[in-house]
């Protein structure tokens, strides 16, 4: 059994792949599944009917694979819980089911008297976010590229990451901003708990390895996005092979019956000139083998452009809780909004690097974009995304923007049929990093 709907009269499929199984799979009555980036985590939910899965031979004994009282995985198994991997078809697939979800089952609700099972579950990001440890010395002055390695393969995913200058860089800097205490060690090269060193053997602070991920991969300008198939990218945005670089576009106020036309519904666009059109960064920073240096690194947004204006080096004997606001004692851009952010452990060109990536990260809300589309089971996150307009000058110059589609959902029920919501945001790229001497700006296409 295949569950059907009718969404411009294309007939929409959905199942679902449980624990691995063979043929036949499961048949889906609605499905919501939420697809993440930059950091979030995706989750889905999906229900079927009892009867119509022991129509084929599945039931509570049998479609996890094994007997319930032996179901359960054990800490030696290797697996952390079960996979369920969902398919669909859409109005823009060309009738081909695609993968849509993949991930690990957290929860079956059995509902006897309605018919209804309903599973729950998150995408394989979390795998990283259940993994919380204490890190001793095999995760000492690594490159970032190998410590998102070890935090990758460690639980059975593909790392696809980037190589950067920046990203090889010794985590002795880069992750000290995970520290406990503002204290530095009493060694060169010595952390005190929380940090990453070769001086203790362990911390009492257990990390979380998704957000360590993630925290160390935006420090330089980088994205985090989990791709069905099992494979990590860890790289700039715009870089992932897995993603289309060829824009997509939809056309508001258009006709569904326009050929090669993608229209999109429900469109609000928020816009935000005064808090993310022109603005001043300003990150702030003492080098931790050299306490008393303070460094100081300015960005202005303004005009689709991030100009590197300022900085500083305090060289005075800075103490601690006295270098943040030594550091950040001068304002900047009177009159216009200026954001302040402390870092430990940088040096210049780290934080010349970060700071840039924040100003960036503050840019893309100047634009912030919601619609609806018929149901596209190949609209991921991170793909490139223009709205066009039916109606010439009626988006009030909006159409054309460049954005960057930020997050998904698809849902699916025998109501409404299949439709997929976006959000996207607007894209101040390329997104390169000035580390080296005498560059100045970094240009932004609008």
């Amino acid at each position: 059994m295949t569950a059907y709907a009718t969404t411009n009269v294309t007939p929409i499929k959905a199942y679902a792949q449980i624990a691995n199984q063979a043929a036949p799979y499961v048949p889906l009555e609605s499905f919501d599944v939420q697809l993440a980036a930059y950091g979030s985590i995706g989750h889905a939910t999906v229900t079927t009917a009892i009867s119509a899965l022991a129509a084929f031979g599945w039931g509570p004994n049998n479609l996890l694979g094994t007997e319930i009282e032996n179901s359960q995985p054990q800490l030696s198994d290797g697996s952390p819980t079960y996979p369920i991997k969902l398919y669909a078809t859409g109005a823009y697939s060309g009738g081909n089911p695609a993968l849509i979800f993949a991930g690990d089952i957290d929860e079956l609700s059995w509902d006897f008297d309605n018919d209804e099972l309903r599973i729950s579950g998150r995408d394989y990001a979390g795998r990283m976010h259940d993994w919380v440890a204490v890190l001793v010395s095999g995760w000492f002055n690594q490159s970032f590229s190998r410590i998102a390695e070890k935090i990758i393969t460690g639980v059975g995913l593909t790392p696809q990451i980037a190589s950067s200058e920046s990203v090889n860089q010794s985590l002795r800097n880069l992750l000290y901003a995970i520290g406990q205490t503002d204290t530095p060690g009493t060694q060169s090269m010595g952390y005190t708990a929380g940090g990453i060193s070769n001086t203790v053997s362990q911390w009492s602070a257990p990390q979380n390895m998704w957000e360590l991920l993630n925290k160390v991969a935006r420090s330089i300008g980088f994205i985090v996005t989990v791709h069905t198939d099992g494979t990590v990218y860890v790289g700039p945005p715009g870089g992932d092979s897995e993603v289309s670089l060829t824009p997509r576009t939809f056309t508001w106020f258009a006709s569904g019956n326009t050929p090669n036309v993608i229209p999109v519904r429900n469109l609000t666009i928020d816009h935000g000139p005064r808090q993310y059109g022109t603005f001043a960064v300003r990150g702030f920073s003492f080098h931790a083998p050299k306490v008393q240096v303070a460094n100081t690194s300015v960005f202005a947004f303004s005009g689709n452009k991030a100009s590197f204006t300022a900085a500083g080096v305090g060289r005075q004997a800075i103490t601690a809780g006295v270098y943040r606001e030594a550091a950040a004692s001068a304002g900047f851009a009177p009159g216009k909004p200026n954001y302040y952010f402390y870092f430990q452990g940088k040096t210049p060109d780290q934080l010349r690097a970060e700071t840039l990536a924040l100003t960036f990260d503050i840019a893309r809300y100047l634009y912030v974009v919601h619609g609806q589309i018929d149901g596209d089971p190949t609209l991921v996150p991170t793909t490139p995304l223009t709205i066009a307009e039916a109606v010439p000058g009626y988006l009030q110059g909006y159409a054309g923007k460049q954005l960057a589609v930020s997050g998904v959902t698809h849902r699916f029920n025998m109501t409404d049929g299949f439709l997929t919501d976006f959000t996207a945001w607007y894209t101040p790229s390329p997104q390169s990093l000035p580390t080296e001497p005498g560059v100045t700006s970094v240009a932004v296409t609008s």
